[in-house]
């Protein structure tokens, strides 16, 4: 089938306040970002939250939120790809909606504090971060008022 992108049913939004996105997100029928490296992806993780089956990269990089049950995953520089994954979902209503539901649940899943921790751990393992640093306080719900100090990034030219 022919994918009309022009018609009544793609809507390219372009910048939206964080507010609306909930809304904007329950009215599509499928998630589509074939990024290149955006690994563990907010953006995929909301989509995922308002019950949205996901088509999105191959990279190893969306490993660690991402599995048959709620994605389709393919060669992000690949348009013959992307174009069959979203064709596929959009004439499969039974399976949109079986990943649509096993997403809620996957979503869920992903608590947003363990994510920073994470991010902040692999921060002070890449020498970025000290130890004790603004971002390891916040994690730990301490200082939540400190200001981020960018002299506590050794990284050279890296600020946090």
């Amino acid at each position: 089938g022919n994918l009309d992108l022009d018609g009544k049913h793609v809507c390219f939004k372009g910048p939206v306040e964080n507010s609306r996105l909930p809304e904007l997100l329950s009215a599509a029928d499928i998630f589509v970002l074939p990024t290149l490296s955006e690994g563990s992806c907010n953006a995929i993780l909301e989509a995922m939250a308002c019950g949205l089956p996901i088509v999105t990269s191959d990279g190893a990089f969306n490993d660690d939120i991402l599995d048959e049950r709620v994605a389709v995953r393919v060669d992000p520089l690949d348009l013959r790809q992307i174009r069959e994954a979203v064709l596929a979902l959009a004439a499969q209503p039974e399976l949109r909606q079986r990943m649509a539901e096993a997403a809620v649940r996957h979503a869920a899943r992903h608590d947003v504090l363990k994510r920073v921790k994470d991010i902040v751990y692999w921060l002070e393992s890449q020498g970025v971060l000290r130890s004790g640093s603004w971002a390891q306080r916040i994690t730990e719900g301490q200082g939540q008022e400190d200001k981020p100090d960018p002299l506590e990034s050794r990284a050279s030219g890296m600020h946090m």
